[in-house]
């Protein structure tokens, strides 16, 4: 609104100025007469280039880049030269734009600073806020989200000064965001909530939808699987209530059966992911696809069918590769290797996961990049490399105790525990038996996961450590 604001107090100083230099009729000296002709090329000149800002941002939505970004120099450089710091400031955080949705998150915070340093110099802290927010963004998007995490922070300092609900609303909710993309889940648990109040204050049910959705995909991080579902379903309920049909309600869809895969009620998710599938194909949304053909491809992996779950991971691949979207892309790669590992296809399986790891933890995957160490210690393990897998397993568990991850922490506990026992101590592989027991107690005890053992790893992972116990030199 700023920006619109902004361009609007050109174009009426053009058209004054134009207006004083038809009515002069009257005889002026030719100082007047001079300075006149100045404002006049001044008025001219900064409206020219907003109509050349205006006509960048129309080619780019077009994807017509070449034009756009030459439009976008010439109104910058037009700018420059009359010295239109609030024009100025516009075209930058423009072409600030422009840069980040190419990918060129660099020249984005270089433009996005140049122009938080003129918004400081007009004393503009809405403006300054916009900034700050778009530079997070590109830290963001380049995987430094501790600086994502600062620039974000000092943006909802000025807007709770500004006091505007939906301007507060978002930088609330790019805390949370970022703060899951490090890992802090109850912190951004935290950020959701307070975001999700402030949607319903405001009557804002989409937007409420949304940050309900991230918490089931956090609860599900954490094991909370039964609040997991509830969330999601609460969502749900709410873009059928509005009956939205974006690629949003086919995530919905998909997040909704995935909580209900993984909280063992694999059965209720069909509807889900069918219907989640058909709206990807109508809205012809490849990322939505992906996502949906690997929650499809978790229902069969977690009901122990290996074939079917090894045919939608690789589907999901081919779909998330031609959306060209790297998180899709990660993901698909780390579903398939997981399968091909339980295939035997050890080798293969390892090597990808090696690759994905690092890969992983840039685009903030912190859950993926430990569950995919996890699986590189069973891939060692089934090489009976007993000793790199433990120390693999141990760095893990270090990783997923400290970031909350019940299901993970206790797929290691359970798998130090067959080390330990292999390995002939008995006392160690008990303590791991009864940890990773006490962890999957905690979690089925969630009201919504009482079926969590319907789940073919845990049921394993269960009566193994179960019998490990009553049995320990067995």
């Amino acid at each position: 609104m700023s920006k619109l604001a902004n361009q609007y107090k050109g174009t009426v100083a053009r058209l004054s100025l134009e207006g004083l230099w038809c009515a002069r009729g009257v005889r002026t000296s030719r100082n007047e007469q001079e300075a006149i002709k100045i404002g006049v090329t001044s008025a001219k000149k900064r409206g020219l280039a907003l109509s050349l800002n205006e006509m960048a941002r129309a080619q780019a939505s077009l994807s017509n880049n070449k034009d756009a970004l030459l439009n976008f120099e010439e109104a910058l450089q037009i700018r420059r030269e009359i010295g239109d710091k609030r024009g100025l400031g516009d075209t930058l955080i423009d072409i600030g734009n422009f840069s980040n949705e190419r990918g060129d998150y660099d020249q984005a915070l270089k433009t996005y600073k140049e122009a938080l340093d003129l918004e400081r110099d007009l004393s503009n802290e809405g403006m300054q806020a916009i900034c700050l927010n778009n530079i997070g963004t590109a830290y963001s998007e380049k995987g430094q989200y501790e600086d994502s995490l600062t620039y974000y922070q000092q943006a909802l300092q000025l807007r709770e000064k500004a006091k505007v609900p939906q301007d507060i609303v978002e930088a609330i909710h790019n805390l949370g965001e970022t703060y899951a993309d490090v890992g802090q889940y109850d912190k951004a648990i935290a950020y959701y909530l307070r975001a999700l109040d402030l949607r319903r204050s405001m009557n804002d049910q989409r937007g409420a939808a949304i940050e309900s959705y991230g918490l089931g995909m956090l609860f599900a991080y954490q094991g909370r699987f039964g609040a997991a579902v509830n969330s999601e379903q609460e969502a749900l309920k709410t873009f059928r209530n509005i009956q939205d049909k974006t690629a949003w309600m086919a995530q919905v869809l998909g997040g909704a059966a995935e909580t209900l895969i993984l909280a063992g009620r694999g059965d209720e998710a069909k509807d889900y992911l069918d219907e989640a599938r058909s709206l990807s194909r109508e809205l012809k949304n490849d990322e939505m696809g992906a996502a949906a053909l690997g929650f499809q491809g978790d229902g069969h992996f977690y009901s122990g069918d290996l074939k079917s779950a090894h045919a939608s991971y690789a589907e999901a691949l081919q779909v998330a590769t031609r959306s060209k979207e790297p998180v899709f892309i990660l993901i698909a790669k780390a579903n398939l290797a997981k399968v091909e590992l339980q295939e035997k296809r050890v080798q293969e399986a390892v090597s990808s996961l090696r690759q994905l790891v690092p890969q992983a933890d840039s685009l903030g995957l912190k859950y993926t990049s430990a569950e995919s160490s996890i699986f590189i210690a069973e891939g060692m393990m089934q090489s009976r490399d007993r000793a790199p897998a433990r120390q693999e397993l141990e760095r893990a568990l270090l990783l997923s105790d400290k970031l909350g991850m019940q299901p993970l922490s206790a797929r290691a506990h359970y798998l130090l525990a067959v080390i330990a026992r292999q390995s002939g101590n008995a006392s160690d592989a008990q303590d791991h038996y009864r940890e990773a027991l006490r962890l999957l107690d905690v979690m089925k005890k969630d009201p919504g996961a009482e079926k969590l053992l319907q789940r073919s790893d845990f049921k394993a992972i269960y009566d193994e450590s179960t019998h490990g116990i009553q049995s320990p030199k067995s």
